[in-house]
């Protein structure tokens, strides 16, 4: 793997030079900090890697400051980089880690981040590309937040709390990969826009939990259209499996049901099922499965949960923005409506109230003095109707 590296950096160094921008590549030739100028070759590199500059990493290196990657970052197979730091990949930036990643603070990737080794974070943003072939961890009581993001490559992700939506524009994917919390559990899954591949997405191999387990689950999704939410599910096996209640909630305690699916009965095959809730609750709705086998006994799957609007005119730009962002917001009739800011830690940050006229508006919301991260704006009208957007403040 490294001499692959070493050959990409060659020709990306030619192709830089042969075009008239400068380009270093800083490679470790010791251990140490990442700030101490001994331990690289031809000097320490930058915290700020700029587009074009390369930093591979041979050594175990310890941050002593966040780093933000524009250009490249590489860690070779058994080596590490540690350090209570956070890590931002800008867009067009590319992070390879063949070894290992262990710091206390975030993952921020804007860009590309190709992880076949093993990676730690407190946290994780994606709003890039994510190809993680062996396992991504972070901290069980965070979360891991898909932003309109790409995840893939049939890897593992040790999360307690998955968040998956769109970004304006971009329409979030999740594929090939198993999800599970760090204690063997299934983790918490939000779905607040995009497509998740049922077929190929696991939350820890899933099993309904009962007095008999007839049904193994390999894996339940929700996805959201413009005036449904549809339930997917597939079974990696079923014994005496009868039916399916699609079970739903607006608290996620009190359940009713909507609807029922027939079961295979006993199958040893993948089978895949859907269910289109074609009348769903507005703001947050809870879902879970009830199966029922013929002799009655009754199992549950986990509890997903999603937020349904009634139109997709409500955005937020630009988005991330290191300043003010701007609400659009189209509606039929004059109105007042509240917005609401929140951290992803659920604290209230700001609050204003505001009249939009009939048509579309543009509200300009003063987020200057935000720390960087992920926000959620809500906006509730007085009917008691919610919509809700996330973005990202920048430096």
């Amino acid at each position: 793997m490294t001499k692959i590296y070493t050959v990409i950096t060659t020709l990306t160094s030619f192709f830089f030079l042969n075009s008239g921008l400068s380009q270093t590549t800083y490679v470790s030739i010791g251990s140490g900090n990442y700030s101490n100028c001994l331990i690289w070759s031809p000097t320490c590199p930058p915290t700020l890697i700029p587009i074009g500059d390369s930093v591979i990493i041979n050594h175990d290196i310890m941050l002593t400051a966040d780093l933000n990657v524009s250009g490249g970052l590489t860690i070779n197979s058994g080596k590490e980089l540690n350090g209570d730091k956070s890590i931002t990949v800008d867009a067009g930036g590319e992070f390879h880690n063949d070894g290992i990643v262990d710091v206390g603070q975030d993952l921020i990737n804007l860009g590309s981040f190709y992880n076949n080794g093993h990676a730690k974070f407190d946290k994780v943003l994606n709003l890039g590309y994510v190809c993680n072939t062996d396992t991504i961890e972070i901290n069980p009581v965070k979360q891991f937040v898909n932003s309109g993001g790409t995840i893939d490559c049939g890897g593992h992700i040790t999360t307690c709390k998955f968040v998956t939506q769109n970004n304006g524009g971009d329409i979030a994917n999740v594929s090939n990969v198993n999800m599970c919390c760090n204690d063997g559990s299934a983790p918490s899954y939000l779905y607040l826009g995009g497509i998740v591949d049922s077929n190929t997405v696991s939350f820890c191999g899933i099993t309904f939990t009962g007095v008999n387990l007839p049904v193994a689950l390999g894996s339940f999704g929700l996805n959201t259209k413009e005036k449904s939410v549809l339930l997917n599910w597939v079974t990696k096996s079923e014994l005496n499996n009868d039916y399916f209640v699609i079970l739903r909630s607006e608290n996620g305690i009190d359940f009713e049901e909507i609807g029922e699916v027939s079961g295979m009965g006993n199958s040893s095959i993948t089978v895949g099922y859907q269910f289109s809730d074609n009348r769903p609750l507005i703001g947050t709705s809870y879902y879970k499965l009830q199966q029922v086998d013929f002799d009655g006994e009754t199992s549950y799957s986990q509890i997903l949960s999603t937020n349904f609007v009634l139109n997709d005119a409500f955005s937020l730009y630009p988005n991330p923005t290191n300043s003010a962002i701007n609400l659009l917001l189209s509606v039929d009739d004059a109105t007042d409506i509240f917005i609401e800011i929140f951290d992803v830690l659920g604290k209230l940050v700001f609050v204003q109230n505001q009249v939009v006229l009939n048509g579309t508006n543009s509200v300009q919301l003063n987020t200057e003095f935000f720390n960087k991260g992920m926000y959620f704006c809500k906006v509730t009208f007085p009917n008691g109707n919610q919509m809700k957007q996330a973005f990202v403040k920048i430096d």
